[in-house]
């Protein structure tokens, strides 16, 4: 027996009732499988619960612990699956005993590996169970597999033969509607377990269907050990917690099971089987193009209809056509074709005779024998089909017998084909053999005629060339977003795209390429994971491994010789290939290009990316690149140069190139040519390291001999070099400049190079030296104060004083704006000299003030340093405000210049800005940014500083120990430049990060090492350091010796030296330690004074703190407590997180003051801290938390846990001040009570006594309790009493159901209100009920307490309250607890009769809130569904129906919905019972437990459906409309419909006016109708008589035709005449046009604006006047500042406004001109708007420019330069016309902007436009 022509079937292994299981053998490889036919389920009922996507996803899964399925097929019309055959045998036959032990959890472990593997592919089992898992016995160990994965669909009306198959396993949310998850899995291995551990299942078939009639009601399992003592107890628990009803309390990983296993057996098994990085990418890797899937699919519909197909799928190995394919034919897999596929191979090459082969085989003789075209085939394939292919192999066919064979497979296909459609899939088709190939091109006109489809892939495109009629489809390569999702899919996990791109570049975006790259890079170690991915940077000496190479090898081997040879010289080319360069460097024809492209392409050698094309592949292109002639490679590189000689280059990667192909040319002046042209492209992208390295290789050409060179053309590329130097501050030429100054001409450019590289070397003295030379050389006023501005520039940091000397003799007229703007820099530093900041200030913001707008990027870096300089000064004077604005002022403008040389700074500049206010986000952001900028330039003072700056951020952040090692690097770092400056604060920093961590000892240490004297008293100076010493001594509480060491320096003053904040805070804090908290209040106001002055949110926030201190001391504990709320959101905020545990402790304070908190919360509170704060090492802290946690345990009662804490409080003492002075400890451990002899008397703090009020409030609650008709209030009000009296971590109070039979969840606090009690409880509740007393015990280091509540002799209840293991419940709680027992019991009692009643009141509102919602409804359908809605509702039903009757008295469903207001989708398990006794008596029926109600004993749907509670009523208007609303609760007997009978008649009565009221408006409607027809007509007209305006237009136009009939004039004349009427109407029209334009702005008051992103506009502008000026080559650069906020506008109007600008450009710009469109912030004070920054949009060109006098002229409407025109460009005229409303139109939209249109302009040298728009 044969199945599906292919497949032997050796055995029969099981039957089931979908499908047959089979060993068989594949004939074509003679492997052994099992096969499983799914014989009793067609192949479209399979493929809607089974996608084609699945089986294909399915047959990639590889897991050790998975059955692997390897192919899907059909046979008749029913699918089957092969899967690797497994010899063993499946759980069922396991039987478990205490010997076995170890055996079975092997078997959960490696099911769990394979659920892992599932869901890691989002995969579920869905039918997981004995049957479905095969093991076997092998030398080492067990050996697992499980099969049937992802195929179960559960079918959950055969109740009763699935009890012993499918159902039992299924987890609860499945049969109650709910989706399935992954937990859904492992609840099924719960059920196996504890069905393999006791031989039953947990729950029987009426339990189950119990369940799933009822969403909350849930059994208990019988314990397994109960069944089976010889069951170990975490089996047992594990197997129990997988069995839990609610999916969530469930284990969600396979990990946490094994972890479970592990933790409790003391086993080590691995979280997955030997997983490897490696492998998880292999396992994540399938993909598949279904795009193309689809494209083969819609050619289905032609082939049906006998327009047969041919399809060739081409691409290079590793493109998935395999995948392809088979997910085609996984789509098709039905009885409505025959199906063959085929992989070819260099030995099986067949590929059709060998399908026929099959197809015969599995014909009987009978069959055979009746075929009659079998009679004339050759004697070679009669051996070949019948007996085998050696045999055949003896023969040689003639041509006639080929003839012959060909004939008849032609025949037999096309038989085949009459009864239906015949697809044959053939693989590989580069290794066909060529009588296969010669049958295909005979049999192809055979095919397209009959329902015939060949689907054929190929990795030889030249292969495919050779077969007829045949449909080309070329799979393409991924785009780098697909490769990006590809990469990401693969690691399971986030990856840069950086590192995306990278790959993708490596691979031109082969999917297996990708693949193999990237488990090679893992291989390597380039990446890793360590819970986290780490990927490599770059990959630039990465190279592919050799399997890969020859992959990409291959391709080239594929092309014919004549593409080898050309594709050689292309390789030569290193600019973008474009197809007029191939043409010019193959000198080959049209075809032949065309030819030569389409092998390259199909082959993936080239790949097209617009209008150019790329080497597919970095080594194919090296590899062409190799064979290439060293002659060959110097002609095509000629032809490069040749071919761009008359080009305008103006992308960079072009220009690379032809300077690539230069240099192997040996073209040294083309080489500088495009070198100095890269420089340029580079400078207008603000790409400055790379337009220095370009010139810095041209300057190198100039000196280097090889070509003749003017000496004006080698000064000017050093001026230029000059200036990039400034800009990059790059000195890597250096020494090369210096090698070669003799060969420099004697010029000022030469000195003032060598100044500048100096300079920038910091040799200032050979710099200042070289910049006089400059001067002496200097050839006009100009130079000569160029070069005195640099020798400023040096004084200003050597010999300040004669800085202004310098810069007197500068004549600023004759310098650049540029320049100009550093000699206002640098009078600033100068008047800055003597700190007289006020002045250099004012001195700088006059400037500003003067300063005149521009564009150049010279002046706008200048700019920037003056922004900085300014911020710098303002932070000095601590003006935060305005050194905040002018440093993101300045950092704005070199982020736009990309000047990175400053950026280090400047970050650190803001860095240190914020952290004087305490900003610690910011300034952490900013330093740590300078830290980035800084590394990059190798600047080892700006990233010394950049720690600096993070050590001092985290010190504001209580991240002490992360402060001193940040510290401690960048003391190293600024050591080793000798910036002593930077090295004291450091220290200083130091010092405060000492002072709070680990103990005294380790901040006394460092003092005694770097301020000695300081512990004598004497200080020299304020500064951090110093202020340390006097936090330490009040830390020490040692009033008087701080008292003495301000006395001894009472000669400081520190109003002088602005220290009055911290002079009054060490004031507060002296006063604190003396009790003398009103003069502490007193010194911290004025501390708060100053630090409000200077905006300092750190010290504030410690203020408050302070204060909060001060005030608890006083005893005023509600002022203490409000400063604590008003200090948190700011210490929380910029987490200052010392502070923050700071308050956390006085808050603690607090509470002991506070009678009605209970002690027990203070314990859980002061014990979480103390956690917290040992792991921060915040020992001062730690200390106090101590102390409090002795006195309270005192207050408790607990002596003997005092004592044990004080013992471990005295060694803590001990250790904290160790290796300090010996007066300052014996000081200290006096005052923290160390020698105290009975812990009894240990007081530190006052607190409340709690004995008194505990009772009260308990009985206040009770009297609460009884005035309140609220359920919920009395929830709240047992949740306070609880939270009062006792203060548990957590709460449940279970209340009994009689419903229900069980005990369900009414209240609870901290806890998941699902949540399931611990087995371990349920012996301790039923102690408790029994005995109706408290039982206390211990679970996992909780401490528990169970209180029964019964009401007379029955349990109405329990509660569980819980601690977090602070303490045991003392008697005195137990106590308490046993009193409120029963007044508990009686409060819910009587909570259930007022819930009844509030039930009736809420219902009563309820209708009138339905009576208003429906009376607002006027359209009928809308109105049925609200009814049907509010029904359900109202009622608490689960479903209901509308019903109405058809003409024939038929029901028709109108409205089905369920309680989630979701539609239905059908009407099962209406009780037609209750809705014909509803019908027949048109009267209602109103049932609350239908189960038990006689009427309904015969009701099948009833009983079928549990339904418990039915309401059927009609519902009438007169004889207009007559329905039925039907309500029950299907599938949820617990939920209790509200069905009382006066309510009810209300509803149905509300339903009956509303219906009526609706029925009455439509008829209202249908008047008003007819009105607004009248309307409509009225506009219409209007309409047409506007457009009718246009009429004399058209008068015109005739008046023209009869002009040229006229015979007066000759045809020169009517020519002339009939083009300036044609031109005055064109222009009356823009006229109008224009008009409408202009009017509509001048009415309008304000714009509609929201937030829109400018870049979009300008760039949208950019490519229109791109196209508008084409003809004229003129150039359009676009310029946007990055991380523009959005802008307050709309697009149509801000577009109107810029592009009437940007027209007005290109009408006067001349040919081959420039005109930039760009955007930035303001950066000039005259650019701001009230004060504050905007948007500047700028548009500038250097056209013919205007007349000062006529710039103002140009926003007049209707105003023209009519004496200028622009330029004609072949038969394009760019010249003045229109009414000139432009520049007016886009004048009037910034103004209604609130902004403004500033023009600069110059006659003949181009104008600048500038829009100022505010952004809000």
């Amino acid at each position: 027996m044969y199945i599906d022509h292919r497949y032997d079937v050796l055995e029969i292994l099981g039957t089931g009732s979908w499908a047959n299981v089979f060993k068989v053998r594949d004939v074509r490889t003679d492997n052994i499988y099992t096969l499983k036919l799914f014989q009793y389920l067609s192949s479209q009922d399979l493929y809607k619960q089974f996608k084609a996507a699945d089986m294909h996803h399915i047959t990639k899964i590889v897991h050790p612990n998975l059955s692997r399925v390897v192919d899907f097929g059909h046979v008749s019309d029913h699918i089957y699956f092969v899967s690797e055959y497994f010899d063993g045998t499946t759980l069922n036959n396991f039987r478990f005993n205490k010997a076995r032990v170890n055996d079975f959890y092997d078997i959960i472990v490696q099911i769990c590996y394979a659920l892992n593997a599932l869901h890691t592919q989002n995969i579920m089992h869905n039918d997981l169970k004995p049957e479905n898992i095969l093991y076997r016995k092998t030398r080492n160990g067990i050996e697992v597999k499980v099969i049937d994965y992802g195929f179960s669909r559960p079918e959950l009306s055969l109740d009763t033969q699935y009890v012993t198959g499918t159902l039992p396993y299924i987890a609860p949310e499945i049969y109650t509607g709910k989706r399935a998850c992954y937990a859904s899995d492992f609840y099924s291995l719960g059920v196996l377990i504890y069905r393999m551990l006791t031989g039953s299942f947990p729950f029987t078939l009426d339990q189950i269907n119990a369940m799933r009639s009822s969403r909350r009601q849930y059994f208990s399992p019988v314990y397994p050990v109960d069944l089976n003592p010889n069951i170990p107890l975490p089996l047992q628990n594990l197997c129990i917690e997988l069995l839990d009803r609610n999916p969530e309390s469930r284990p969600h990983k396979s990990e946490e099971i094994i972890e479970y296993i592990n933790r409790s057996t003391n086993r080590q098994y691995q979280f997955s089987v030997s997983w490897s990085l490696v492998n998880s990418m292999q396992f994540n890797s399938y993909v598949v193009q279904e795009r193309i899937v689809n494209d083969l699919l819609d050619y289905l519909p032609q082939v049906e209809a006998a327009n047969g197909k041919i399809i060739s799928l081409v691409a290079g190995e590793g493109m998935g056509k395999d995948n392809i394919l088979s997910l085609f034919r996984y789509h098709i897999l039905r009885g409505s074709y025959f199906i063959f596929d085929y992989t070819c191979t260099s030995k099986e090459y067949e590929a059709f005779f060998a399908l026929i082969k099959e197809y015969l085989r599995s014909l009987s003789e009978d069959e055979i024998a009746a075929n009659g075209s079998l009679q004339n085939i050759s004697e070679k394939m009669r051996r070949y089909l019948f007996m085998s292919e050696e045999a055949a192999m003896d023969v040689t066919p003639s041509e006639a017998d080929l003839k012959a064979d060909f004939e008849f497979a032609k025949a037999l296909l096309t038989e085949l084909a009459e009864s239906k459609p015949v697809i044959f899939i053939v693989r590989n088709i580069q290794h066909l053999h060529r009588h296969s190939l010669e049958f295909l091109n005979f049999f192809s006109n055979t095919v397209v005629n009959n329902r015939i489809m060949i689907v054929m892939s190929c990795t030889d495109f030249n292969q495919v060339r050779r077969i007829r009629n045949t449909v080309l489809i070329n799979v393409p390569m991924f785009t780098p977003d697909e490769s990006a999702a590809y990469i990401r899919k693969m690691v399971n996990g986030d990856v840069p795209n950086h590192f995306c791109r990278l790959i993708h570049t490596r691979s031109a975006g082969n999917p297996f390429l990708i693949r193999e790259i990237m488990i090679n890079l893992t291989l390597r170690g380039m990446i890793s994971y360590d819970g986290e991915y780490h990927f490599p940077a770059d990959l630039d000496n990465y190279s592919i491994p050799t399997r890969l190479l020859q992959s990409v090898i291959r391709r080239v081997e594929h092309l014919t010789p004549a593409s080898m040879k050309q594709l050689q010289k292309l390789s030569v080319v290193q600019t973008p290939i474009s197809r007029e360069l191939i043409r010019h460097i193959c000198k080959a024809r049209d075809e032949e290009i065309y030819d030569l492209l389409n092998e390259a392409k199909y082959n993936e050698i080239l790949l097209k990316q617009g209008n150019h094309y790329h080497f597919t592949f970095a080594e194919a292109k090296t590899y062409l690149h190799d064979r290439c002639q060293p002659k060959t490679r110097n002609l095509v590189s000629k032809r490069v140069l040749e071919f761009y000689d008359n080009q305008n280059v103006t992308d960079p990667q072009t220009c690379m190139g032809i300077i690539g192909n230069a240099r192997t040319a040996g073209d040294r002046a083309s080489e500088r040519r495009y070198l100095l042209r890269l420089h340029l492209l580079h400078s207008e992208d603000h790409l400055q390291q790379e337009a220095y390295d370009a010139l810095a290789h041209a300057l190198r050409i100039d000196f280097s001999g090889d070509i003749d060179l003017r000496q004006e053309e080698i000064v000017e590329d050093l001026v230029k070099f000059r200036r990039m130097v400034e800009i990059t501050g790059c000195t890597t030429e250096a020494e090369f400049i210096y090698a070669r100054q003799s060969d420099i001409p004697e010029c000022f450019e030469k000195y003032l190079l060598l100044g500048t590289l100096f300079l920038f070397q910091g040799d200032r003295k050979s710099a200042l030296k070289n910049f006089e030379k400059a001067e002496k050389l200097s050839a006009d006023a100009s130079q000569k104060s160029t070069a005195k501005l640099y020798q400023a520039q040096i004084y200003a940091r050597t010999e300040p004083a004669r800085v202004k000397k310098c810069l007197d003799g500068i004549a600023l007229d004759k310098v650049s704006q540029a320049f100009q703007i550093k000699a206002a820099t640098l009078m600033a530093a100068y008047e800055s000299r003597d700190r007289d900041y006020d002045r250099a200030a004012r001195g700088l913001e006059d400037f500003l003030t003067e300063l005149a707008p521009s564009q150049d990027p010279d002046a706008m870096i200048e700019l920037a340093s003056l922004h900085n300089t300014l911020g710098e000064i303002y932070s000095i004077q601590k003006n935060i405000a305005e050194a905040d604005e002018h440093f993101n002022t300045a950092l704005n403008i070199w982020n736009s210049f990309n000047i990175r040389r400053h950026l280090g700074w400047i970050h650190n500049n803001l860095a240190d800005l914020y952290l004087k206010q305490g900003f610690t986000i910011l300034g952490l952001k900013h330093a740590q940014q300078a830290q980035v900028f800084a590394k990059d330039r190798q600047n080892l003072l700006a990233e010394g500083r950049a720690l600096l700056n993070q050590g001092e951020a985290m010190i504001k952040m209580g991240r002490f120990e992360k402060a001193e090692e940040t510290l401690q690097e960048a003391k190293e770092m600024i050591t080793r430049v000798g910036a002593n400056k930077y090295l004291v604060s450091i220290e200083r920093n130091l010092a405060l990060a000492k002072s709070k961590i680990s103990d005294f000892g380790h901040y006394y240490k460092f003092i005694l090492e770097h301020e000695p004297k300081l512990i004598e008293g004497t200080i020299s100076e304020i500064n951090p350091l110093v202020k340390t010493y006097f936090y330490y001594l009040s830390e020490m509480s040692n009033p008087k010796k701080l008292r003495r060491l301000i006395s001894k320096n009472a000669h400081i003053d520190y109003a002088q030296i602005q220290e009055q904040e911290f002079y009054h805070n060490v004031l507060s804090l002296l006063a604190m330690m003396e009790k003398d908290y009103s003069t502490a209040l007193n010194e911290l106001k004025l501390a708060l004074q100053f630090a409000g002055e200077i905006n300092n949110h750190y010290a504030m926030a410690v203020f408050n703190v302070l204060q909060a201190t001060c005030h608890y001391g006083l005893g005023d504990t509600a002022r203490a407590a409000d400063l604590i709320a008003k200090a948190r959101p700011a210490i929380q905020e910029y987490q200052y997180r010392y502070w923050e545990h700071s308050l956390d402790l006085l808050e603690l304070k607090l509470q002991l003051t506070d009678p009605s908190i209970p002690l027990r919360k203070v314990l859980r509170g002061i014990n979480r801290q103390l956690e917290l704060c040992r792991g921060l090492k915040y020992y001062q802290l730690v200390e106090e938390l101590l102390q409090l946690k002795i006195q309270l345990l005192v207050e408790l009662g607990s002596l003997g846990a005092a004592e044990k804490e004080f013992a471990a409080y005295r060694k803590y003492l001990e250790a904290i001040t160790t290796g300090i002075r010996e007066d300052d400890r014996t000081n200290y451990l006096e005052v923290k009570r160390y020698g105290l002899q009975d812990v009894s008397k240990f007081r530190v703090v006052p607190i409340a006594s709690r004995r008194r009020n505990t009772r009260s409030r308990w009985n206040d609650m009770l009297f609460d309790i009884s005035n309140v008709n609220s359920v919920q209030r009395v929830k709240f009000l047992i949740e306070k009493g609880i939270g009062q009296i006792i203060a548990p971590w957590k709460f449940l109070l279970l209340v009994w159901s009689d419903k229900l039979g069980s005990f369900y969840n009414f209240h609870s606090y901290n806890t998941d209100p699902e949540t399931i009690l611990p087995p371990a409880y349920l012996p301790h509740v039923d102690k408790a009920i029994q005995s109706n007393n408290l039982v206390t015990f211990t679970n996992e280091r909780e401490h528990i307490a169970i209180l029964p509540l019964l009401s007379g002799s029955k349990a109405i209840g329990y509660l569980v309250l819980s601690d977090a293991g602070e303490q045991e419940f003392t008697p005195g709680e137990q106590a308490l607890l046993k009193n409120v027992k029963s007044h508990l019991a009686a409060m819910l009692v009587r909570t259930w009769d007022y819930q009844k009643i509030n039930l009736r009141m809420e219902k009563m509102n309820h209708l009138i809130e339905i009576s208003h919602e429906l009376m607002g409804l006027m359209d009928l359908n809308d109105l049925e569904t609200a009814m049907v809605a509010v029904a359900i509702d109202l009622t608490n039903a689960s479903r209901g129906f509308l019903i109405k009757k058809d003409t024939d008295g038929n029901n028709i469903f109108q409205v089905q919905m369920d309680h989630n207001g979701q539609i239905l989708n059908n009407a099962f398990g209406v009780s037609k019972t209750a809705l014909n006794l509803c019908q027949d008596g048109q009267k209602t029926i109103s049932v609350y437990n239908a189960q038990l109600d006689k009427s309904y004993e015969n009701s099948i749907s009833v009983h079928d459906y549990a339904i418990q509670s039915i309401f059927c009523s009609p519902l009438r208007w007169e004889e207009e409309y007559v329905g039925y609303l039907y309500l029950d609760n299907l599938d949820d007997s617990t939920r209790d419909m509200y069905l009382n009978e006066d309510i009810m008649v209300l509803l149905m009565n509300l339903f009956a006016n509303a219906v009526k009221n609706v029925l009455q408006y439509s008829a209202l409607t249908q008047k008003s109708a007819e009105l607004n027809n009248l309307e409509q007509l009225k506009d219409e007209f209007i309409a047409i008589v506007t457009h009718e305006l246009n009429t004399p237009i058209f008068i015109m136009q005739g008046a023209l035709g009869k002009l040229k009939r006229s015979a007066n004039l000759d045809e020169t004349q009517r020519r002339q005449i009939l083009s300036e009427l044609e031109a005055a109407m064109n222009k009356l029209s823009l006229t109008s046009s224009d008009i409408q334009t202009m009017n509509h702005y001048n009415l309008a008051q304000d714009l509609e604006k929201s937030p829109l992103r400018v870049a979009d506009v300008l760039e949208h502008i950019h490519q229109q006047v791109e196209i508008l000026s084409r003809e004229r080559r003129m150039h359009i650069r676009l310029e946007i500042e990055p991380g523009l906020p959005p802008l307050q506008s709309n697009w149509t109007d801000f577009h109107r406004m810029v592009y009437n600008v940007v027209l007005n450009a290109v009408r006067f710009t001349r040919e081959f001109g420039l005109i930039t469109i760009g955007a930035r912030r303001s950066a000039f004070v005259q650019e701001k708007i009230d004060n504050k920054e905007t948007l500047v949009i700028f548009v500038t060109d250097n056209g013919m420019g205007m007349p000062k006098h006529l710039i103002n002229e140009v926003f007049r409407k209707f105003y023209e330069l009519n004496a200028i025109y622009a330029h004609k460009s072949g038969t394009v005229e760019y010249r003045s016309s229109g009414l000139g409303l432009g520049l007016s139109i886009s004048k009037r939209i910034a103004e209604l902007h609130g902004g403004q249109i500033v023009i600069k302009s110059k006659e003949n040298e181009g104008t600048s436009v500038f829009i100022i728009l505010p952004f809000k």
